[in-house]
């Protein structure tokens, strides 16, 4: 009888180990998947950050070792071309603007007829 208590009482501590050891399994399962989650989120901002960094810090490692090599700057084609037609914009606007500006009034014929009216009225005619 005392084997079998000694068996017993092993079982018991192995079954207990062993639920001990699943359930310590399965929360470091639980804590490297939320590690995980947390690590990716931070790299995911950290490439967000850095991203335009890094292309702002190749644009001007290679702007200068341009300078460095004697080259020059192309010109900026585009903006040299969007100043030109936003020129061409403005100049026909204020060209219209001009145009509207010294052009007659359109009136209704009535208005027109009242408008000669007061002139022929107003005219002053010298007879000697």
């Amino acid at each position: 009888m005392l084997g079998t208590k000694h068996g017993n009482r092993l079982d018991e501590i192995t079954e207990q180990a062993w639920r001990q050891l699943a359930s310590a399994a399965g929360t470091a399962g639980d804590t490297a998947r939320q590690a995980k989650r947390q690590t990716s989120a931070l790299a995911d901002q950290a490439t967000d950050r850095i991203g335009p960094v890094a292309d702002e810090a190749w644009s001007r490692a290679n702007a200068a070792l341009d300078a460095l090599a004697g080259r020059r700057r192309p010109l900026p084609w585009a903006w040299i071309v969007g100043a030109g037609a936003l020129g061409v914009a403005l100049g026909w606007l204020a060209g219209q603007a001009a145009r509207a500006a010294v052009a007659p009034r359109e009136q209704s014929p009535t208005a027109q007829e009242e408008d000669i009216t007061e002139r022929i009225a107003y005219v002053d005619v010298d007879q000697r």
